[in-house]
Order: structure tokens, then C-alpha cells, then sequence
């Protein structure tokens, strides 16, 4: 029998795995999280009891030592040998166990949930860099319920690794702008009463702090936030956002001094070179009119997220003044974005254009093809466009932003340098 422990890359939750002989069958509870501190970072940890049956009705209680750490940096291997220095044991499953799983079986009509034992709710604890000092404001932590001394909760965007948790039984007061207030009404059902819109571009009071929202450069509806002291001190927290010449240039940036920046970043690194959105989309324009003059039977495809990508699909189709097939649920989505040559572009009848949004999973050889084969006898090609920055090399060089991925006889999909510089939670002093 062998525990093995992992560290979630995307989040501070430690995954347990338990592996035992094939002819033992595994049943897991949640019955408890203790909270673990590694290099002053909070992990929530899921203490796991593993239930296993077998003709001895045995069972293994999976034991975990807890390590507190301070803040200072500690030697990682040190930690994963305490972590691993508890043995698993063996011992009978005892009477309190069977007595409640026997209740669960009186109360559950199928098998299905018959060892679903009832889980313990706890409530995680917001992560101070989600927290603006000494106001009462946090940022995109709508994960951690009603939290302490917090009466403003700011969203800065709608992705969801940033409103996640938020739904239509949130109570408190949200803060935003237009069109992201828009989203958390239509797709999540935010009531009006629990939400502030903010202007852009202008100081706002909000609790005794002027609070002003920053074009992020990122999605629609992405911005930043700049806090300004009654002392004059000035914080800006930047959300998910793209670098760009023009954000420093902003009125309300420029003449000042900025204090402390909450950086959101993945590509913080000067190794990364890539061109301006405007550079990309050209170069989509261009990639789309070249395969159009070789073969006009050619179906254009782009891949998006729910929100995102809106700027090359919007330039193709006014390059080639045509509409926008997109499905009903992206229709109502970007009919929120307060975009009225967007809006007017759109359809949601496939045969009104050559120019189809799709989901980003879509643009692969398999699925492409079922998608040229509906609409077979209007066109013998198609193209996929993926716009995003994953897979690009470090640099990118010349005019053309975009790379071959994978082409058959009447299939090319691209990949198009396209970058949104999403969230890597980086805290700058």
C-alpha cells in the first residue's frame, strides 16, 4: 500500500492518493480540512478517511502530520518526510462508522449514494493579496462566503477563475463596470439591488476611498483598479491584463507615483517578446483574405472562451463586411458587451456567413471535419483559427503571428499568437 501526496498547480489544495491491492474495494469520505502553512502560504488540506471492504471487513485510516511553518523560506524536502513519516494502519471499522452508513442506506433510495457519507462544510479563508489594506475591500474573492471586516467586493472581470463562487445567492454588494454587471445578471443572476456600477475612467467615492476602473486591456469588460487614500496614497491592482504602451499613458496614472501594484501576470519574465494585439489581428485579417483568394469555398472558424478573442472575429467580419454565425447562449453573452457594431454583425442562422464562432476545444482535425461536413455543399475547406498565446515560442518574429498546428487535404488549423496575459497572482511591492 503506498500515499502519495501532490500539490495542485493552480490552486494550494493537497491532493492524497491512496493505491491498495485490486481485489480491496475503495470507498472515500471528506470528513475534515486542516489547514497546512508552507512558506506563508494557507493550504487547505481535505483529511480523507478511506473505507475498505473486503472478506475481513477491514479498513485503512489514512493519518496525516500537520506542519506549521512561518513565513521564512524552509527546506521543501524536510516537509514532504514529515508529511510521508506516518505509516497507514489497519484497524476495524468501528461501530459509529456502520451505524451511519447503515442511516445512509435507510435514506437513500439508490446505491449510488450509499457510501456519500455527509461532509463537513468549512470555510475557507480569503488569502490577504485579495484584500486592499486598510480599507474594506477585497478583489474577485467571492469563494470564501461573508468575509470579515469586508463590506465592498470587487470584480474585475468575468472569467471565471475571478467570479467564481459568485451566484444568484450572493447578498452582499458587487462592484464593477457596465458591462461585466451585465454578465453577472444575465449568466449568474445577480440581483440589481446587490450590485454598484462603477464609470470608467473617473474617481468614484466608495467607503471614504476614491476608487477609479481602468481599461484592462483584456477582455470586454476587464479593468484595473486604482485606489487613492484620503493621504493621498495610491494602489493600483491590475486584475488580469495586457501590457501595453497606451496603459501608462492613462490621465490618471501618468502624473502619479504609484505606491503599491497588485500584479497579474503569467508572462512576467523580459524574455518574452510579442507584438501588439493590433500586430496579431492584422496578420488574422490577412491569414483569412489570402485563404478566401485561394479558395472561396472556404469555411473560416474561430475558436473562443465564453468571453475573449471578440477583437479578431469582429475585425475578420468587418474586413469582410459579413456576419457573425455564433450559438444562442454566445448571442445573449455578446449582446451584453455594449458593442453595437458587434451586436449587429451577429447571427445565429450558420448559412447567413463564412465566418462561424466555436468553442476553443472544437478546433481540432475531428471535430472540424464533422463541422465542414454539415455544410458540405456550400464549402470544401475550412479553416480553424486559435487565437491564443499557450503554445507560442518565447518570441515571435516577422509579420506573420500565426503558426501552421496541423493540416490535412481540406483542413488547416492555425495557431494565432494571440495573448490575453492571464492570472499568475504576482504581488509587487
Amino acid at each position: 500500500k503506498s500515499l502519495t501526496l501532490a500539490k495542485s498547480k493552480s490552486s494550494s489544495t493537497l491532493v492524497r492518493t491512496v493505491s491498495s491491492p485490486s481485489s480491496l474495494k475503495k470507498e472515500i469520505t471528506i470528513n475534515q480540512t486542516r489547514t497546512v502553512s508552507l512558506d506563508g502560504v494557507d493550504i487547505n488540506e481535505d483529511e480523507v478517511f478511506s473505507q475498505w471492504n473486503d472478506e475481513s471487513n477491514s479498513s485503512l485510516s489514512v493519518n496525516t502530520t500537520i506542519i506549521e511553518t512561518s513565513s521564512t523560506i524552509v527546506d521543501s524536502k524536510s516537509i514532504w518526510k514529515q508529511i510521508f513519516s506516518k505509516s497507514i494502519k489497519s484497524k476495524p471499522i468501528n461501530d459509529e462508522l456502520k451505524q451511519q452508513w447503515s442511516e445512509l442506506d435507510k435514506d437513500q433510495s439508490s446505491n449510488h449514494h450509499r457510501f456519500n457519507a455527509p461532509a463537513i462544510a468549512i470555510k475557507r479563508t480569503c488569502p490577504f493579496y485579495k484584500k486592499i489594506p486598510g480599507t474594506t475591500f477585497c478583489i474577485d474573492a467571492f469563494n470564501f462566503g461573508n468575509i470579515d471586516g469586508i463590506q465592498a467586493y470587487f470584480l474585475s472581470h468575468f472569467h471565471s477563475d475571478h467570479y467564481g463562487g459568485l451566484n444568484r445567492k450572493f447578498s452582499n454588494m458587487l462592484y464593477s463596470n457596465q458591462i461585466t454587471c451585465n454578465l453577472c445578471t444575465s449568466q449568474l443572476g445577480i440581483r440589481s439591488e446587490n450590485m454598484t456600477i462603477l464609470p470608467m475612467d473617473v474617481f468614484t467615492i466608495v467607503h471614504g476611498i476614491d476608487v477609479a476602473l481602468l481599461d484592462a486591456n483584456h477582455c470586454p469588460g476587464s479593468n484595473m483598479f486604482l485606489f487613492r487614500y484620503p493621504n493621498g496614497r495610491l494602489i493600483l491592482h491590475t486584475g488580469d491584463f495586457r501590457a501595453a504602451p497606451n496603459l501608462l499613458k492613462h490621465p490618471l496614472l501618468q502624473p502619479n507615483q504609484i505606491d503599491t501594484i497588485y500584479l497579474d501576470t503569467t508572462y512576467c519574465d523580459s524574455h518574452y517578446r510579442f507584438p501588439s494585439q493590433d500586430e496579431v489581428i492584422k496578420s488574422a485579417v490577412e491569414l483569412v483574405l489570402d485563404s478566401l483568394r485561394e479558395n472561396s469555398r472556404t469555411l473560416i472558424t474561430i475558436g473562443t472562451y465564453l468571453i475573449g478573442k471578440e477583437r479578431i472575429f469582429h475585425a475578420i467580419a468587418k474586413a469582410l463586411d459579413c456576419k457573425i454565425f455564433v450559438e444562442t447562449r454566445k448571442f445573449r453573452i455578446l449582446n451584453q458587451l455594449e458593442n453595437t457594431d458587434l451586436s449587429k454583425r451577429l447571427t445565429t442562422n450558420p448559412d447567413e456567413t463564412n465566418v462561424h464562432i466555436v468553442g476553443m476545444g472544437s478546433i481540432t482535425q475531428p471535430m472540424l471535419q464533422t463541422h465542414l461536413d454539415k455544410y458540405s455543399l456550400k464549402y470544401n475547406k475550412i479553416i480553424g483559427i486559435k487565437p491564443t498565446g499557450w503554445t507560442t515560442p518565447r518570441s515571435t518574429h516577422g509579420s506573420k503571428h500565426y503558426s501552421i498546428e496541423s493540416k490535412s487535404s481540406n483542413i488547416t488549423i492555425y495557431g494565432l499568437a494571440f495573448f490575453l496575459f492571464l492570472n499568475n497572482a504576482l504581488f509587487l511591492l
